[in-house]
């Protein structure tokens, strides 16, 4: 085996080993057990449309419970996920709407 071709064998074993092993470090989950009274949904007498809107469309990013996809368990997927999760509720979060002046 020549010496080029030994390097890239141990090179790619390498990285395979990095991401088994960063599998195993994941940001936590934005998930809530309950709607807080503060959501847009129990402050705000909303139309039904415009609740099913807000919860199929904004709420992932927007709201403290966000439906993960199933690509959201791999590293680095989801500390990617997770920062725009951060973000989004930083601009806007449903789940504090009452509170907002």
């Amino acid at each position: 085996m020549s010496r080029k071709k030994k390097f890239s064998s141990i090179l790619l074993i390498t990285m395979v080993l990095v991401v088994v092993v960063l599998q195993f470090f994941r940001p936590s989950k934005n998930i809530s057990e309950e709607i807080s009274n503060n959501d847009i949904l129990k402050a705000e007498d909303l139309p039904r449309e415009v609740s099913r809107i807000l919860v199929t469309s904004c709420y992932d990013c927007h709201s403290n419970n966000t439906n993960y996809p199933w690509y959201s368990e791999i590293t680095p997927v989801n500390f990617f996920l997770d920062n725009h999760v951060k973000d989004g509720k930083r601009h806007l979060n449903f789940s504090e709407w009452a509170k907002l002046s």
